[in-house]
């Protein structure tokens, strides 16, 4: 177990102190648990952890989205899991691969995945009237090397499993994704002193999204596939957007730009898909809505579409309360590694000859078919 240190603390202010105290000792990698009963103090501890990272946004607890990101002087990843029942719901979202990330992971609550902490750094809170911890070190390991990666838009997102960690990245590229992906694959290969041979699984998204970007990504995981023999699987770029999110009673309305006035979008559940991907206007987003009481709208253009349905909701007869998921600039390695391989469970490995999913024609093939049809 290592060592103990006892606090006891008076005030809020004496709290939010020990949080800063906290702050200071902790690396990227690092995670802290907080238990207590409801108004212990455990968000004032994290206050504390916030500041002394050199985050200057305000803390919440994020008990409706589950997690929220902070960005300092290191990630802050700020887990409250009041609303989970158990170990195999926070897995179901991903939320193991939190405990490897970057930066420092936070998780109120946290008895509720007692069996899953692996605790570089565990603060036990237990709270009266006032606040005492208990800081331990551990270890745990992990076995698949799984790569995970996404091009769907115009920012890559990457992933990393190892035995012992868990390394995500992201980089807004544009559409510069043939130049710039093999490179960043290498460079984060090489912070694990990795090859590709040592890759066990790949993972990437199959769409919808960029058709270049789709393509550029099917055709990098194939070919260390094909090199290396380890084998991939490809999972849904909306359902990877949406996974965050999974433990949510609302619906949740995953979506991403498809240009041309249109949005790639899919509606899920409870971690359930309700809906296929398509590929609709901002009206027929809202017909797909209307019957709603509410709904969590997410993905890295959900910002345009909100504003797009606040503009024509006075259209239909009833419209849901829409709740716009409040994590910016979400990294969704943790989604990609899950998804990739519950898949690879169940299904195992895609065909070496499968492609992506195209929810709609390329503007190449529509000026092909229009061209036909007029012979």
């Amino acid at each position: 177990m290592g060592e103990s240190v006892q606090f006891t603390c008076m005030s809020e202010d004496e709290t939010k102190e020990l949080g800063r105290r906290i702050g200071k000792a902790l690396t990227s990698g690092s995670l802290v648990s907080l238990r207590g009963s409801l108004g212990a103090g455990k968000t004032v501890i994290a206050k504390g952890i916030a500041q002394s990272l050199g985050i200057t946004e305000a803390i919440v607890s994020p008990t409706f989205t589950l997690i929220q990101e902070y960005e300092g002087d290191m990630t802050l990843h700020h887990l409250d899991l009041y609303r989970i029942d158990g170990p195999e719901e926070f897995d179901g979202i991903g939320g193991e691969e939190l405990l490897w990330d970057e930066g420092v992971t936070l998780i109120e609550w946290s008895e509720k995945i007692e069996e899953l902490l692996p605790a570089p750094y565990r603060f036990h809170h237990h709270h009266d009237r006032c606040s005492s911890g208990t800081l331990h070190r551990s270890e745990r390991t992990r076995s698949m090397i799984t790569l995970a990666l996404d091009t769907s838009h115009d920012t890559l997102h990457l992933a990393l499993q190892g035995e012992k960690f868990f390394d995500s990245v992201r980089y807004t590229v544009g559409r510069k994704f043939t130049e710039q992906l093999m490179n960043e694959i290498m460079a984060l290969l090489g912070r694990h002193e990795l090859k590709l041979k040592d890759i066990d699984l790949l993972i990437c998204t199959k769409g919808p999204g960029s058709f270049t970007g789709l393509r550029v990504a099917m055709s990098s995981v194939k070919g260390i596939s094909l090199a290396g023999g380890a084998p991939y699987v490809s999972v849904s770029t909306l359902e990877t957007f949406a996974h965050p999110l999974s433990l949510l009673s609302q619906p949740v309305l995953s979506v991403l730009d498809a240009k041309k006035h249109r949005f790639y979008a899919a509606l899920f559940q409870n971690g359930k898909r309700l809906t296929a991907d398509r590929d609709l206007t901002i009206q027929e987003i809202g017909n797909l809505v209307t019957h709603l009481d509410e709904v969590v709208i997410t993905g890295p253009d959900a910002g345009t579409v909100i504003t797009q349905l606040t503009e024509i909701q006075q259209e239909f007869d009833s419209f849901p309360t829409v709740i716009p998921d409040n994590v910016q600039n979400r990294s969704y390695g943790a989604s990609l590694v899950s998804l990739g391989k519950t898949l690879y469970e169940l299904s195992g490995p895609d065909d070496i000859a499968s492609g992506p999913t195209y929810v709609r024609l390329s503007d190449a093939e529509l000026s092909l078919l229009e061209k036909s049809e007029k012979k």
